[in-house]
């Protein structure tokens, strides 16, 4: 017989939370985060149905000078092509009819629980976004075949070399207790989502499902068209987000990492290297700093010296964002502070 807990689907107890003096109360979202990187990022239609291709310059064609009356060869430049992958993140609210008929206003309990699976999904997209590992139990260490590959994979060695930017803030202590900034460019021609090309809505989509009847949780066995088995109504909403991260410009994604969250530490945040990060970006399209709560506040204390012109407290239509020099520095909780030591 299938064996049920309270966060398998929805219950009598899950109700019973949410109700008081016969009344669907608020729910405070007190398990939300900020991850401004869902605000931030561009999607785009993949060229395939479950994959994307990126071609990348490799090599300029060859110039000549040449004298008046001299001829010159022929030259070509190269590419090569690369295949990024598009994951399926899903999850479904399940309530027994039961559940929904005893509810004084049915709607209002179903929003209250389905807006958590959009928060939820959010939160592990940012999670597989920044590769970290120890976060989320849907990131094992290897890259999985489900999950497309984040940024932490991919920019995970220290070097300088324009296609893998990564420098080290200085901590070397190998505790699994550091923290990085990301730098991403995004930009329709260098770092954005993708969706597959048939779908709207950037790929996230929600579907009622309406009253369904489905296998009760004392079911045993495979059903079969002959066999009887243990059904029951519910009310099924389904939530799907068919998405990946394709990177074109491989210059275009920069990471500070080896950063002490402990701000009384020696390897506290180093501007300079954030200076030198800065100056390393290729184009004008609009870089943006994301980093945890614990950076955050680091640079807001390195900020409140009036004296410090690189740091500002606003954009230019006078709504609250912080910056470094002409880069937003944006909030990710999924960004941990026990990443091991970069080397």
């Amino acid at each position: 017989m299938a064996t049920k807990d309270i966060t398998t689907r929805e219950s009598l107890i899950t109700a019973a939370r949410q109700t008081a003096n016969g009344m669907i109360v608020d729910v405070a979202e007190v398990l939300n985060e900020t991850n401004h990187v869902i605000e931030d990022a561009i999607v785009q239609k993949s060229t395939d149905i479950t994959s994307h291709l990126v071609t990348r310059r490799s090599r300029l064609p060859a110039v000549s000078w040449v004298k008046v009356g001299n001829g010159w060869d022929a030259t070509v430049g190269l590419t090569n092509q690369a295949r990024e992958e598009i994951g399926m993140l899903k999850a479904r609210f399940l309530a027994p009819q039961d559940v929904m008929d005893i509810q004084a206003n049915p709607d209002k309990y179903r929003a209250n629980q389905e807006r958590a699976y959009v928060e939820s999904m959010g939160q592990e997209l940012s999670n597989t976004l920044f590769g970290n590992v120890s976060a989320g139990a849907l990131s094992p260490t290897t890259n999985p075949p489900e999950e497309f590959a984040g940024f932490q994979y991919r920019y995970n060695a220290l070097s300088t070399a324009d296609t893998a930017y990564v420098l080290s803030n200085g901590h070397t202590t190998d505790d699994d207790t550091n923290t990085s900034i990301w730098f991403i460019q995004w930009s329709p021609t260098k770092v954005y989502l993708i969706t597959p090309r048939n779908m709207e809505g950037g790929g996230l989509k929600k579907e009622d499902k309406g009253l369904v009847y489905t296998v009760g949780d004392d079911a045993s066995g495979t059903p079969t068209i002959p066999q009887k088995n243990k059904h029951l109504w519910a009310y099924i909403t389904e939530f799907s987000w068919n998405v990946g991260l394709a990177i074109e410009d491989q210059r275009s994604v920069k990471r500070l990492c080896n950063i002490d969250p402990d701000h009384t530490a020696d390897n506290t945040l180093d501007e300079d290297k954030i200076i030198q990060i800065r100056n390393n970006f290729k184009g004008n399209d609009k870089i943006y700093m994301y980093c945890n709560e614990t950076v955050f506040t680091q640079l807001q204390i390195l900020a409140k010296d009036k004296t410090n012109v690189n740091w500002t407290g606003e954009d230019p239509f006078g709504r609250p964002q912080f910056n470094f020099l002409d880069m937003p520095v944006r909030r990710c909780d999924r960004i941990t502070n026990v990443e091991p030591v970069i080397s």
